[in-house]
Formats: structure tokens, C-alpha cells, sequence
């Protein structure tokens, strides 16, 4: 619409085998096999959104909506995420390979963590998981608030694990003198 400031488009994307764009980028993926996302973009001078998200990574299917704004004087990410079924095997398989990361204490007591501007975009997504494939025990129906802005972090936790409703919160507060968690 030229009268408008802004553009509505639709997108697709997706490969039978992400493999083939791994080697194209010269990087490494685990298996996920095939891959796809679609939905609809609206763009607008300061602002980008993704309405009517539908995606595949493998077995993993997601559904939702993502809004990127860029006026103001941080960044800002809202939103919902609904992964049906996340499927953490091809992960699980990558990280079995050799690694020599470890650090020993003595390291561990002098690496900092560069805290402040942790997070340097304020996000407010919901993230809700229905199950997750690969880990030992049967978790299910997870959902994560993520909230986080200059003063810190906030994420809200609940989920069934081994049929045991669990729930809690991470909290980093980035307002204190010294950060606390």
C-alpha cells in the first residue's frame, strides 16, 4: 500500500534436509532432517512482526507470533511461542562428541560473567512447550514467561515432570548495586 508507511507479505522457507544449508554456510547442524517456517511479515518504519508463525526443525513443530520493535531507547521483543512436540535428540546426539571445555574451579572463581546488559532487548514472550523428546525423564507441558528489561530478568516456570506438576522462577535483578540471582 503506498499510502501506508509500512509492507504486509507473506514468507516461506524450508528444506528436506538442512544438511544441505549447513554445508552451504560452511557450518555444522545436528540432524534435524527437514525444516520449514511460514507465516506472515508486517514491517513497518521502527517495527518488524511475525503473525500466524508455523514451523518444523525434525520432529519439532512450533506455532505463533513475534513482534521486534526498535523505537524507544531499548529494543523490545513480545510475543507467544507454542512448540508442540520439541524433539532434543539431535542435540543430545551433537553434544556426544569430544569436548575439552572444562574449566576447574580456580577458573571458574576468576570468570566473570559480564552481567550488566545481559539481556540488551527487553522481552516479554511466552514460550510453552506441550513435549519434549530426549530427556531421561517425561517432561511435558512446560511454559516460560520471559520478561526481562534494563532492571533484570524474570522468567516464571511450571511443567510436568514424570506426571509431578512442578513450578518456580528465575529471577536476576540487575537494579541492585551488585546483580543478584
Amino acid at each position: 500500500d503506498a499510502a501506508s508507511s509500512g509492507a504486509r507479505f507473506n514468507f516461506g522457507v524450508g528444506t528436506e534436509d538442512l544438511a544441505q544449508i549447513a554445508r552451504l554456510l560452511d557450518t555444522k547442524l545436528p540432524r534435524f532432517g527437514a525444516a520449514a517456517l511460514y507465516g506472515t511479515g508486517v514491517v513497518a518504519a521502527d517495527a518488524v512482526e511475525f503473525a500466524d508463525l508455523r514451523g518444523a526443525l525434525g520432529k519439532s513443530e512450533l506455532s505463533g507470533h513475534l513482534a521486534f520493535v526498535f523505537g524507544g531507547a531499548r529494543p523490545r521483543v513480545t510475543g507467544a511461542l507454542a512448540v508442540a512436540t520439541l524433539d532434543l535428540r539431535p542435540f543430545l546426539v551433537a553434544a556426544q562428541g569430544p569436548q575439552d571445555h572444562s574449566l576447574d574451579f580456580d577458573q571458574l572463581k576468576r570468570h566473570r560473567l559480564p552481567l550488566r546488559d545481559f539481556v540488551p532487548v527487553d522481552v516479554d514472550v511466552d514460550l510453552s512447550v506441550g513435549q519434549w523428546l530426549g530427556p531421561p525423564v517425561d517432561l511435558r507441558d512446560a511454559r516460560l514467561e520471559l520478561h526481562s528489561d534494563a532492571r533484570g530478568m524474570r522468567v516464571p516456570i511450571g511443567a510436568t515432570i514424570a506426571g509431578i506438576p512442578f513450578s518456580g522462577h528465575f529471577e536476576l535483578d540487575m537494579a541492585a548495586p551488585t546483580p543478584t540471582l
